[in-house]
Parts: C-alpha cells; structure tokens; sequence
C-alpha cells in the first residue's frame, strides 16, 4: 500500500477525539432542537427508529440525526447551539425541495445512494425491498440533498420515477463516486483507514472491487475490512501473516463500533473478509459468553479457509 500516509498514532479525527465529556452531546443536542424547531416554524418530533434517531415533520418528512450527533460529539459544548441553528436551517431548505416521489428520472438518478447499516438496529419492517449484502448487514436506498439525506422507507419505492433494480444499480453508482480523504494507515497494524465528510464511506463495502487495487493497492488474496461508522473503512489486503491481521481486526472492529454508538454512526461490531470474487464472508464478531462476558470470536468461513488459510502462513 505504497503512498499511505504513516502516523505514530491513531489520527482521532477519524473516529472523534478524546475529551472528558461532562455534557452528553446527544441528549444536549436532541434538548436544543425540541427548543427551537417550533421557532423555525417546524412542527417536528423525534422518534427512534430502530435505534436510530429521526427526526420527522408532516408529511412524513424524515431527517435522520446520526450526522448531527456524530459533529456534536466533535464539539464543545459552547458550539451545539451554533450546530443545531445551522442544521435546522439546512432542514428547512431541505424541506422545501421536491420530495423524494416528486422528483423527474433524471434527479433522481443524481440524488440516490445505497447505505449500509445494521441489520439489528434499521428496523427491517420499514424496508421491505432491502438487500443483504453480507451477515448483519442491510443495504437501503437513500436520497442527498444538499442539507441532509432521507432513507427511503418501503411505501415509497412504488411512487418514485425510477425502477427498484435501476435504483439499487445507480445508487451504488453514486455511492462509489463519494469523495474520501487518503488513506491513513493505523500505527504498524497492517490496516489503513479511508474517511471523509461523506457518511456513504462504509457503503462502499458494498462493491469493494471499485476500491480493488485503485485505492488499497493489490489483494490478490482478498481484503480484511470492517465498518465500524458511517464515514470510515478500515481494510488491509491479505498477505503472509495474516493471523497477526485477523487478531488485530477482530477487536478493533469491535471497539471502534462502540465508540460509534455515542453519536449515532456506528454501523458494525464484525470483521468482513472479501474475496477476489466478490464474496463477503463473516470473519469475526463480539458475543457473550457463559459467563455473561463480552468476548470475540474468529469464524473463518469456507471461502477465507479455502483462500488463505489453505494457501497462505498464518505467521
């Protein structure tokens, strides 16, 4: 992976810096908006969907918060009311373009995008025409405005102007375009991390040979990867050694996913490995033992078994 960029430590900035938080950033944020919507004029509430936080005007206009929380938790509490302002200004924009169902072909081929997220916490029941692209993970079709993005919930796919399977196609399209920072590699893990403004960095999971060998350099034996937030994922190409690798994804996925959950962007607690062909296959997730403890197990599927562990020195 020649060309990465090398530090001694982990960059915070990728997953949130480290500071004493004597004010929880979600509940700060989520008091200041039930304030002030109703002094933009917007009758608005916030309901959890999923896990999720949402918050919905009528219409069932819907404006998910994840975005909002995971900046808030960037910042000082001196700056959440600044953030919030300027985050129910973009909602008010937002809510004044067309809708989803409203828009011509041709914008709506501009705005769509595919997402990854967890399959525990979307609520399934609102995206009957999702897809499963690999185990604990659930792939939904979203629309980006300018100032914010809507998932697209299941009673509005029939109304909108394009087909089901052209949506899905030129999503992912325009998922795979969604600018990145470079790549950052972490420490002498073996692992880099590619991150951006973008929350669609981790949808690009999705259809990991657009990255193959373009941005992680060559992986004729498959790539390790995990997702543990919206806007970051972490890979490494498989080589000589690769049990050093898989130790070292199996926890990290793990951990960095929890510190997502503070502000609403965690996507995954699994290892992934993905193979030349395209196959996505669990590698390693956190369960709990009889003991009631939180622990991480490896569970290398046939294709890993058949791809490196049968080709390939573990050390």
């Amino acid at each position: 992976m020649a060309g990465l960029a090398k530090e001694e430590k982990e960059p915070m900035g990728l997953f949130g810096k480290k500071r004493d938080k004597v004010v929880d950033p979600t509940r700060a944020v989520r008091e200041l908006l039930i304030a002030e919507a109703p002094l933009r004029g917007l009758d608005a509430e916030i309901i959890s969907d999923g896990g999720a936080e949402t918050l919905v005007l009528p219409g069932n206009r819907t404006f998910p918060l994840a975005s909002l929380y995971g900046v808030a938790a960037e910042e000082e509490p001196g700056g959440y009311a600044e953030l919030v302002s300027d985050w129910l200004d973009a909602v008010v924009a937002a809510a004044s373009r067309a809708k989803p169902e409203e828009m011509a072909a041709d914008e709506l081929r501009e705005r769509i995008r595919t997402r990854l997220v967890n399959s525990l916490l979307v609520g399934l029941e609102a995206y009957p025409y999702a897809r499963h692209p690999f185990i604990g993970i659930t792939q939904i079709l979203c629309v980006d405005y300018p100032e914010a993005l809507i998932n697209l919930k299941g009673e509005m796919i029939s109304r909108l102007a394009l087909p089901l399977d052209e949506l899905f196609v030129q999503g992912q399209i325009n998922t795979d375009a969604e600018p990145t920072d470079e790549p950052v590699m972490l420490d002498d893990s073996g692992f880099a991390v590619l991150s951006g403004e973008s929350s669609f960095i981790a949808s690009k999971a999705a259809h990991l040979s657009a990255l193959v060998p373009a941005v992680t350099g060559p992986a004729p034996h498959g790539l390790l990867f995990a997702i543990p937030r919206h806007n970051a994922l972490v890979y490494a190409p498989v080589r000589e050694g690769w049990a050093d690798l898989v130790n070292t994804l199996a926890p990290f996925a793990a951990v960095r996913a929890d510190q997502a959950t503070e502000d609403g962007e965690m996507v995954s607690r699994m290892g992934y490995y993905w193979a030349p062909d395209g196959t996505v296959e669990l590698l390693s997730e956190p369960y709990v033992n009889e003991d009631g403890g939180k622990s991480i197990r490896v569970v290398p599927g046939p294709v890993f078994t058949a791809q490196v562990m049968r080709q390939l020195p573990p050390a």
